[in-house]
């Protein structure tokens, strides 16, 4: 699920939900409703955020 794998990604690189936010060009508050599953990115939010964690779009999509 991408709102699983976006808070796991982020944690893993130490980084804030205002640091990811803001480095990916988002909002703080619509970052956090992509974490929480309540909205869905775009596909260019989605490769603004895959650049800002350091992985690619499929790790971010790929049901594990």
């Amino acid at each position: 699920m991408l709102a699983v794998k976006l808070k796991e990604k982020r944690k893993e690189k130490g980084m804030t939900q205002q640091e990811g936010a803001t480095r990916s060009g988002i909002a703080q508050q619509t970052y956090n409703s992509y974490e929480n599953g309540y909205r869905v990115p775009s596909i260019e939010s989605i490769k603004n955020i895959a650049k800002t964690l350091n992985c690619s779009i499929d790790d971010l999509l790929a049901d594990d």
